[in-house]
């Protein structure tokens, strides 16, 4: 809906104004009295036109106010222009959400006014470093990207989902060396202030690799010794965890293997060759200043070591040169922050433009339990992890927290009201509608015989009506809500869609008559529709949809 008003509005404003180049917003207000949809687009177009908001804005209503789509248009406020839409379009879109099912809102349903072809997209999410157990940091990610996947996915993008495995740096090579070492006993020089892993975790890995190598060999052995440990992590930790949290990858990519290959040094002489390398205080310098970062950059020891930077660099070859993908997205941690201007720099210097590459920088995620902040495991006497969070409030309850706020939003996880079975809790909440919905249809005997016979909402206009018309209205959000998630990548709105269109529902269902009443089968023909969309929701959340509670 919010796409069609769009382009009604885009075409008024060329007609009236003869203005291409504008972006037009459009919300859903508060109140339903300011109409169903409202824009201040007369605002921005001002300066342009040289008229004033009101005058542009009564212009564009005039013109929206010979469009059958609309009941009424309306200007308020001295310039913002409101919409409500004419109850026979909300009665016939009620039979489209009914014919296309699952497939409403997405990419199949709309192709005929999206002639595009499908933007190849890679999203690389969660991608913990294999040192240890997942963290809620890493959850956050984990849940986050693989919902925006979905969202992608319906809105007509070629998703290819990626966990990259930051397998070749320091923390593997030599930090998670040492603690197997230390977990077991052997004597080596620590130096001030280096911190190593510990906890159950790091003792039992240790003891499968002396059961399976010899203590002789981790002794005179180093850098394989954390590869080895890393292998553990990955297979006994992490890919048990992304599997039992329902998230699927379609490539795990070992930053080893970029180094195997020769795709750092490849990348290092692309970088010569555009004289994006200079040397001075014995190391080598990316020129990464002249693309917009805040210093230039050590890429090479004089040592012929390569920097971090260089695997990052060569890993954004591969992806935009090598596999030719159209865009990639990548979930960071707040602490990845100082590094967005380097990535960006490196994308231009490889002749890529830097739009293609999107970084979703995360705030950090706390657990809280009666009013404090969980942070040690009961069990293990480390860090709490993400998969004893999991096991405590339900996945269901985890894939919703974890994905419930902005991105520049830090999350409280409040675990006491996760487990709680009332409509506090937003995940019961959301899926007691699920269940209300589910129950009505199994009351009625035969009833896809009742339902399918009668198609057709109507009679819309009677004030009887209202929470047949709310409920038809924030149904008819989610493939709007689809496009601009797929534009901005906030996936919180997904969940806060799914917490009001269960709320509108529950109204719904407490304030009208269903079985036995005169609008019996229209109301049927509502439910169905409604179980459609929440059911899409929450597939796309990768929470259940309960049939009964």
């Amino acid at each position: 809906m919010k796409d069609l008003i769009r382009q009604r509005i885009n075409n008024a404003v060329k007609k009236k104004f003869q203005i291409k180049d504008f972006e037009c917003s459009l919300d859903v207000p508060d109140n339903n009295k300011f109409g169903d949809y409202s824009t201040n687009l007369a605002f921005a177009l001002a300066k342009k036109t040289k008229k004033s908001p009101k005058e542009i804005a009564e212009a564009i209503a005039l013109e929206m106010a010979k469009i059958k789509d609309f009941q009424k248009v309306e200007v308020a406020g001295g310039g913002f222009i409101n919409f409500f839409i004419n109850p026979a379009i909300l009665e016939k879109a009620v039979g489209e959400i009914l014919k296309a099912k699952r497939k409403y809102g997405s990419r199949a349903i709309n192709q005929k006014n999206n002639k595009s072809k499908k933007q190849k997209t890679m999203v690389e999410f969660l991608s913990a470093n294999p040192t240890g157990p997942m963290t809620l940091g890493n959850g956050r990610g984990g849940f986050s990207g693989d919902t925006l996947s979905n969202v992608l996915a319906l809105s007509g993008h070629n998703i290819f989902r990626e966990y990259y495995i930051n397998d070749a740096g320091n923390q593997v090579k030599e930090v998670l060396s040492k603690s197997v070492k230390k977990a077991l006993g052997i004597d080596l020089k620590i130096e001030e202030g280096e911190e190593l892993y510990g906890g159950a975790y790091i003792e039992e890995i240790a003891r499968k690799i002396k059961k399976e190598k010899g203590i002789e060999w981790v002794a005179k052995t180093h850098s394989r010794v954390g590869v080895l440990a890393a292998k553990i992590i990955l297979q006994n930790l992490i890919k048990k965890d992304v599997k039992s949290f329902g998230i699927r990858y379609d490539n795990w990519l070992s930053e080893e293997s970029l180094h195997k290959k020769g795709l750092l040094d490849k990348t290092w002489k692309i970088l010569i060759k555009k004289n994006m390398v200079y040397e001075e205080e014995e190391a080598y310098w990316l020129k990464t200043t002249k693309y917009g970062d805040d210093k230039n950059r050590v890429i090479k020891t004089n040592e012929g070591n390569y920097t971090y930077l260089m695997g990052d660099i060569a890993l954004l070859y591969d992806r935009f040169v090598l596999r030719k993908f159209d865009k990639v997205i990548v979930f960071v941690g707040a602490d990845h922050h100082g590094y967005l201007g380097r990535w960006y720099a490196a994308c231009e210097m490889l002749g890529i433009k830097k739009d293609r590459l999107v970084i979703i920088v995360m705030q950090i995620v706390r657990a809280i339990q009666s009013g404090e902040e969980v942070r040690m495991s009961k069990r293990k006497g480390t860090f709490i992890t993400l998969r004893e969070v999991v096991e405590d409030i339900g996945l269901d309850a985890a894939r919703y927290f974890f994905i419930s706020r902005d991105f520049n939003t830090h999350i409280d996880i409040d675990l006491d009201l996760a487990k709680e079975e009332n409509n506090r809790n937003p995940v019961y909440y959301i899926q007691y509608a699920s269940a209300r919905m589910n129950s009505v249809l199994a009351k009625v005997r035969n009833h896809k015989r009742r339902i399918t016979k009668h198609k057709k909402i109507s009679n819309l206009n009677d004030q009887n009506s209202k929470y047949e018309l709310d409920l038809i209205k924030k149904m008819l959000e989610w493939p709007g809500l689809i496009s601009e998630i797929a534009g901005n990548f906030q996936v919180y709105k997904v969940a806060n869609y799914a917490y009001e269109l269960a709320g509108v529902f529950h109204r719904f269902y407490d304030n009208c008559r269903i079985i036995g009443d005169e609008r019996e089968k229209e109301r049927l023909l509502l439910i169905r529709a409604s179980k459609i969309i929440l059911e899409s929701v929450l597939r796309v959340m990768g929470i259940e949809a309960k049939k009964k509670m």
